[in-house]
């Protein structure tokens, strides 16, 4: 069986994995593992990126770096939790 093969079937028989079970199973696996999985990257990048600000560097790449960049970012994080964590209580 070649790999085209193989995704053909899958393709065609998809709606057989779309179950309440396989849906109810995806979203706890968001919420356990993605969600804190890209919260920990998400936080290292902002560490990282407050950490790159130099002495000498303009006003605005210091206002960016230490806290336009890292708000994006914690809100992105905070918007997908609150999302998921709606999807979730509705099972």
């Amino acid at each position: 069986m070649t790999i085209e093969e193989f995704k053909n079937e899958i393709v065609a028989d998809v709606k057989d994995y779309a179950t309440d079970t396989a849906k109810t199973a995806f979203l706890g696996w968001v919420k356990d593992k993605v969600v804190p999985a890209v919260k920990e990257i998400g936080n290292a990048y902002s560490d990282a990126v407050k950490a790159s600000v130099k002495a000498d560097d303009s006003a605005w790449i210091k206002f960016r770096d230490n806290l336009l960049i890292p708000a994006i970012i914690s809100a992105g994080i905070w918007g997908v939790e609150q999302i998921v964590d709606k999807a979730t209580a509705a099972e």
